[in-house]
């Protein structure tokens, strides 16, 4: 006989057969099976120990998160390179991973096309009031299309937010051949990421101290996305299940003995 438990909130159903837990999803789409008798050699958990198993396979599981995103905000220009060609947009973030996506739009002219030269991305910490400290390399944007245009950062280097710190992002607009600027939205435009702030754009002569406010103010547009690192309760739900599965092993020892 199966019992069917369904988690409201990732829907998920995890039955329980002959010491299986079967999971999948509710359009049948995935499918996992795990055999515990495999790992804690106990022929059956029982229902709290399965309960726990849910639980820690759907938080473990979380999907991607939109730290910031205005994409679909209404532009308001483009931010040339003019006398400061470095260009940063700060951020806050309440979520701690690594981060998986960046996209910027950009207005690439037709010899920034021609030439094909990569534009490097950075990553700086920040304080809400600009960069602090030299960026790291995050990766590059490649032109390909004339005019304003989507751009997703090739050749992503692992790089990890905390939850609580402050983040700028940041391009240098000096190209060999060619012109680009940054698209953008006025300040406090929507953002329809989940996870964080937009904070104010900055811009630098050489890629450090000082960095001054846009003039206008902007948000530039940018989606940044991080696969969130493990919730402690969802760790604490995976110790938990080992720890009911070894109690019942020991229980069913100790009533054959």
């Amino acid at each position: 006989m199966y019992r069917a438990l369904r988690n409201k909130t990732e829907h998920n159903l995890l039955y329980l057969e002959k010491g299986h837990i079967i999971c999948f999803s509710q359009g049948g789409s995935e499918f996992m099976k795990k055999n515990f008798r495999a790992f804690f050699w106990v022929p059956r958990l029982g229902v709290g120990a399965a309960l726990l198993a849910l639980f820690a396979f759907a938080a473990v599981s979380r999907a991607d998160i939109d730290i910031v995103n205005s994409l679909g905000d209404t532009r308001a220009g483009d931010a040339p390179a003019s006398n400061n060609p470095f260009k940063v947009e700060d951020f806050s973030t309440t979520v701690s991973g690594q981060i998986s996506d960046v996209i910027l739009s950009l207005n690439f002219n037709a010899a920034a096309v021609t030439a094909h030269s990569p534009l490097d991305v950075y990553i700086y910490n920040a304080t809400g009031s600009g960069p602090t400290g030299s960026g790291s390399l995050l990766g590059t944007i490649t032109p390909t299309t004339t005019g304003d245009h989507q751009y997703t950062v090739s050749g992503l280097q692992a790089y990890s937010l905390t939850a609580g710190q402050d983040y700028a992002i940041g391009i240098d607009e000096t190209l060999g051949s060619g012109t680009v600027g940054w698209e953008y939205a006025a300040l406090n435009s929507p953002n329809t990421g989940t996870g964080g702030s937009f904070l104010g754009a900055y811009n630098s002569v050489a890629g450090a101290s000082p960095w001054v406010s846009s003039n206008p103010l902007q948000q530039r547009f940018m989606k940044v996305t991080v696969v969130p690192e493990p919730r402690t309760d969802a760790i604490m739900g995976l110790g938990a299940l080992a720890m009911a599965a070894g109690y019942t092993s020991r229980r069913r020892i100790m009533a054959g003995s």
